[in-house]
């Protein structure tokens, strides 16, 4: 039996839990349940070892207000005072602006899947954030992301997988991925692999790790089940100090332009005068 002290054996305890969870899901005959069996472990996960600040949901998708679509993400990591904008049983739509970060889970990571992976987390880091209550406040919050200042943390997108290909296929793929464009806030900020290890951003010179920086590098650690683990939560943990929800998210951003038509406004634009302008309304 582990010590209270020995965190990487306790969560190899938990690893080998999650890893018997996963086996038993082979026991579903519907593969979309099968699905939703091993997301729910790695959501479970994540709930007990998050903040209370924070809400872990299964399945559903992000929404901009702009009408613009995540798809749907596996695990989502949103903020604890979030509404949803749809929810059924345990899927929902929930705004962009209140979401810390998704988790991409899979059973067997190969390298086309990753690829799919890598673009579905550009989809959701280029959703348009802007549905925040004006600050009163003279003063301006800025954060450094990605190498750069943003007014709002962009949220971050991990894989994790119960097994794949090897490392070096994945990191491989990984770096090849980052060629792509310009912009370091784009694309994955880890892949773990249960039963092999993790891939993340790393600078040995600087020591900063789990950051893409414009000088950083795809480095893949050979670890244990635990430690993968430990790294998902701690890398979670450090980007939810700084995530927080600065400004407000105000909720009728969403509602603008969806209310029906200007009827009256009284006491000058009675229906009748109204009616009378309105061709000249752009």
């Amino acid at each position: 039996m582990n010590s209270p002290t020995d965190l990487h054996g306790i969560l190899d305890d938990v690893a080998a839990q999650m890893v018997a969870d996963f086996q038993a899901s082979a026991r579903v005959n519907h593969r979309g349940s099968k699905g939703t069996v091993r997301e729910e472990t790695v959501r479970s996960f994540l709930a007990d070892y998050l903040p209370g600040s924070t809400t872990v949901t299964g399945s559903g998708e992000l929404l901009a207000t702009t009408g613009e679509v995540s798809g749907q993400c596996d695990v989502m990591v949103m903020d604890a005072g979030t509404p949803p904008l749809w929810k059924e049983e345990s899927y929902r739509i929930a705004p962009i602006e209140c979401c810390f970060a998704t988790i991409e889970v899979k059973s067997d990571l190969t390298r086309p899947e990753l690829k799919k992976a890598w673009d579905a987390a550009k989809k959701v880091k280029s959703l348009p954030r802007s549905a925040y209550l004006k600050d009163p406040s003279p003063i301006s919050y800025t954060r450094t992301a990605y190498g750069r200042q943003v007014e709002t943390m962009p949220p971050q997108v991990h894989v994790f997988a119960y097994s794949g290909v090897s490392l070096t296929v994945l990191g491989e793929e990984l770096a090849s991925l980052a060629q792509d464009g310009d912009d370091h806030s784009l694309g994955l900020d880890s892949v773990c692999v249960l039963d092999k290890g993790l891939i993340t951003w790393a600078n040995l010179g600087t020591g900063e790790l789990g950051m893409r920086l414009p000088d950083s590098k795809a480095a893949a650690y050979n670890a244990t089940p635990g430690q993968v683990l430990l790294y998902l939560a701690t890398v979670l943990n450090k980007h939810l100090a700084t995530a927080t929800m600065n400004p407000k998210f105000d909720i009728t951003g969403y509602i603008k332009g969806t209310l029906g038509d200007l009827y009256g406004m009284w006491p000058e634009f009675p229906p009748s005068v109204l009616n009378a302008l309105r061709p000249q309304i752009p």
